[in-house]
């Protein structure tokens, strides 16, 4: 039995912020690194 109900409350808000930025953090990071390294790759060869 929880004591404190306020407490369950936090753990699940926590939970839901973790599971959104997790897929965020797998697939969006990797792909603006990419995109910044075309980026770069792409700025070298336009003016060399």
């Amino acid at each position: 039995m929880p004591t404190n109900p306020g407490l369950n409350r936090t753990r699940a808000v926590v939970a839901a912020v973790g599971i959104v930025l997790l897929p965020l953090l797998c697939c969006g990071l990797p792909l603006l690194i990419a995109a910044g390294a075309l980026g770069a790759i792409g700025s070298v060869l336009g003016n060399p």
